[in-house]
């Protein structure tokens, strides 16, 4: 009976303490598949057992060429190949091989491509296997003894389904080893001593820790749960290594909150990994472009000395075999803004200025959805906000059907359509509704440019999430729209949990454990959710729910400022007659409940920031990424609204996003386009070229170019809002803007100031004169001293011309100061 018992070494000049930071290892792997797992987009694995010599030269051309690219940046990485592959090189490399072909190794030193890849390069090969075939990883370890290498004791790949993490422990219960399944005569057996990349079979929802642990399990079984595999056993036999997420964005994201202290490290060795698969390396391109920027983003997070790139195998030799184990909260709130009202577009535009201000201040992320008309109404009123939210990679942009389309849900029915056109509503009507602007009054589609393909263009992305309000009977008309002019999630809300992965008519459903509706608090309903501790105790109770948690935190812009949603006000009942009168509107609340409703919310918003160690903060595309379905951020900048007056070289705000696939680090430079002369960059940060100036120009436009790694490039258009700084002297008069504004003068003009003209004395009268502007208040107070100032009875008067007198009876022999006061309104 053969035993091949496995002694990992650790290279160390391939790992650095990093002792003043947090020791982040970063480990790369390369699966080769079993036949098939292909999909539309992707080439199946073939047999490589029955394939053709061309097609196994283009697989094993394609690896080396990995080989090269990861050899030219120094990235050490892991060939993890199921039998399939390891068949091929048996087949056509080895001596005894069905088709050997001695000619195919001239590139490789005369050695098959696995010794090479494993003798001159420096590959670690890691037994990977999905059980079939007849095949298990003893079979695949085996397969490697016969190419003359030497499998690690690394488990590269292992799956859990339903309850948990399940058959693992199959590694260790035979203190011989696993035997061979396939090639059982052989006696072979082979015993790993640390697993990788455990997750689900679809690689969705796929769990995310990082770090170094023993999983647990009961001895003397073969089956483990999942809360078992994340508890720690200082005694077990086997260790795991995490892998976090293949979103290299969301790698990114956990390394910020290490470096910046939301996370403490504590001096545990923390683990990031990213993993490619050989099937996706015989795509046209993507060893050319997308390969290559991937890489490089890992180089460069290397050369920075925020990871040290290392194999698995010497990541656990790394380890001091304390537990290190992290795992990503499963509690995710998610903020969303709803501006639908059309009543009052002064008080919208207002009011997300101010809450996109606050968002992008703490760095939380927020969905913005738009009506048709929201859309209108903010691109009319405030049309620099559209190039904020265009601009802001805080801000993901989504879309929301209302009244009075005849589709959406609330309204009641699409009969007053149906009757009008003779007919059901068709796929074409609601193409012609999302392509085109609402009449108000009427509920049809006018010839405008409106609807989703508006905000489309407007944001230079389709919004990726959609409130479809679709009633039952549109539904599948209105998804099957949505789906295919660029949305993938859509809003639904039912009365028990909506859980990460569910779909409806082919699109995600925004997972949604508690439905947080802020207007119930806020109009004071009884019993509504106050607090966001309560909020997420709310969605772990939550009917049919399973992990992780969503709470959707929800506010519309009219909850700000009216008594209604305008929309409801004006269509609802659904059997109000045609046409509707859009003028109509509901009350507006009184400042004091419009600053408390403001203020709780922006209180919420800094709360979450400050729980960011123990919760997730959300977008629609974080939420993708969690599904598998990562997507390409546009290029964005952390603040779109800035105070003017800063000074050549200040740094203004972060530029992020680009790149040929998610994350994947870029190079920026500005294009010669609008205000780019105003602007330079350092890094992946914007600064101001020479001293900007509200007064001037406050809406300033650029264009950043982005180069990946990979020499894929693109342009995208920024806007960046000047803020008006009132404490400077715009016109050098020596008031302040903000007094200049109090008093009413122009604060560009010298000549237009605030002043006392003369004083003028006549026995016991003092006559004051002072420059003045019609309709303002004014007051004069008078002082003995200078320290105290007493108001001068009887002395207020309203102006009505550019100069104002006042007379004032003093007792005889009596020494005054006096001064002239503008009452604020």
């Amino acid at each position: 009976m053969k035993t091949l018992l496995i002694t990992l070494t650790l290279v160390l000049a391939a790992l650095s303490a990093m002792a003043q930071g947090p020791q982040v290892y970063f480990s790369i792997a390369v699966h080769s598949e079993e036949p098939g797992l292909g999909s539309a987009t992707v080439p199946a694995t073939p047999n490589f057992s029955t394939v053709s010599k061309v097609t196994y030269v283009q697989w094993r051309d394609a690896i080396l060429t990995f080989a090269q690219l990861c050899a030219a940046r120094n990235l050490p990485w892991s060939f993890q190949s199921d039998w399939n592959f390891l068949e091929g090189v048996r087949r056509y490399e080895t001596p005894t091989g069905a088709a050997y072909d001695a000619s195919l190794m001239t590139n490789t030193a005369g050695k098959n491509v696995a010794r090479y890849l494993n003798e001159n390069l420096g590959v670690t090969l890691d037994p990977h296997s999905h059980e079939n075939s007849g095949y298990n990883y003893a079979d695949v370890a085996w397969l490697l003894t016969q190419l003359g290498v030497t499998p690690t004791g690394v488990v590269g790949g292992h799956v859990y389904t339903g309850t948990g993490y399940q058959e693992w422990p199959k590694f260790v219960e035979d203190p011989l080893g696993l035997l061979c399944e396939k090639y059982s005569g052989t006696g072979y057996r082979w015993k790993p001593v640390v697993m990788m990349g455990g997750g689900t079979a679809s690689h969705a929802d796929d769990p995310h820790s990082s770090g170094i642990w023993r999983p647990s399990h009961t001895a003397g079984t073969t089956i483990s749960s999942k809360e078992q595999y994340f508890t720690d056993d200082p005694a077990g036999q086997i260790a795991a290594i995490g892998h976090w997420d293949q979103d290299l964005h969301a790698n990114d994201q956990l390394l910020r909150k290490l470096e910046d202290g939301i996370i403490p490290h504590g001096g545990k060795l923390w683990t990031l990994s990213h993993v490619f698969n050989h099937r996706d390396m015989v795509q046209p391109g993507f060893l050319t472009s997308i390969m290559p920027a991937k890489l490089d983003t890992i180089r460069r997070w290397r050369d920075a000395g925020r990871v040290t790139v290392a194999q698995y195998a010497s990541v656990h030799a790394a380890w001091n075999g304390t537990s290190s184990l992290y795992r990503r909260s499963e509690d995710n709130v998610g903020f969303s803004l709803n501006w639908q009202d059309f009543s009052y577009p002064e008080n919208s535009a207002t009011e997300l200025r101010m809450l996109l201000n606050a968002h992008e201040a703490t760095g939380v992320p927020v969905d913005v959805f738009f009506t048709t008309w929201q859309t209108d109404v903010i691109e009319t009123q405030a049309p620099e906000l559209i190039g904020r939210l265009q601009s802001s990679s805080r801000v993901t942009m989504g879309y929301h059907v209302r009244a009075p389309k005849p589709y959406a849900s609330q309204y009641g029915s699409t009969n007053w359509f149906t009757t009008l056109m003779g007919r059901a509503i068709t796929a074409s009507d609601i193409q012609n509704y999302e392509e085109h602007g609402l009449d108000l009054n009427t509920g049809l589609p006018t010839s405008n440019a409106g609807g989703y393909l508006k905000l489309t263009n407007l944001m230079g992305y389709a919004p990726r999430i959609v409130g479809a309000n679709a009633n039952a009977t549109t539904g599948s008309l209105v998804h099957s729209y949505f789906d295919g002019a660029g949305a993938a999630v859509v809003v639904e809300h039912r009365s028990s949990a909506i859980n990460l992965g569910e779909t409806r008519n082919g699109m995600y459903l925004r997972p949604e454990s508690y439905d947080w509706i802020l207007i119930e608090y806020l109009r004071g309903d009884a019993g509504a959710t106050s607090t966001l501790t309560d909020a997420l105790s709310l969605a772990h109770s939550a009917a049919s729910v399973i992990s992780p948690y969503f709470v959707g935190i929800k506010l519309h812009d009219n909850d700000l400022f009216a008594n209604q949603s305008a929309w409801t006000y004006i269509y609802t009942p659904a059997n109000r007659p045609r046409p509707y009168n859009s003028a109509a509107k509901a009350g507006l609340l009184a400042e004091s409940e419009m600053s408390r409703r403001r203020t709780f919310y922006l209180n919420l918003v800094a709360e979450a920031a400050s729980r960011q160690n123990e919760l997730n903060i959300v977008s629609v595309r974080d939420t993708l990424s969690l599904l598998a379905e990562d997507e390409v951020r546009p290029v964005g900048l952390s603040l779109t609204e800035v105070d003017e007056n800063a000074s050549a070289g200040t740094v203004l705000a972060e530029i992020s996003g680009g790149g040929i696939e998610s994350g994947v680090a870029c190079d920026y430079q500005i294009e010669a386009f609008g205000d780019g002369a105003d602007f330079s960059i350092s890094g992946a940060n914007l600064t101001a070229a020479r001293t900007l100036d509200y007064e001037t120009d406050f809406v300033k436009t650029l264009r950043v170019r982005w180069t990946d790694g990979g020499g894929n490039t693109g342009t995208r258009d920024l806007t960046l809002v000047l803020r008006n700084v009132t404490t400077d002297d715009d016109d050098g008069d020596g008031m302040t803007e903000a007094d200049e504004t109090v008093a009413g003068t122009d604060p560009f003009n010298a000549n237009s100031r605030f002043t006392v003209g003369s004083m003028q004395t006549m026995g016991n009268q003092v006559t004051l004169s002072w420059s003045s502007v019609a309709g303002k208040t004014y007051r004069v107070q008078s002082s003995s001293n200078l320290g105290a100032w007493n108001n001068v009875s009887g002395s207020e008067t309203t102006a009505t011309s550019t100069t104002t007198t006042r007379t004032i009876t003093v007792m005889p022999s009596e020494r005054q100061f006096y001064r002239v006061m503008v009452l604020m309104p």
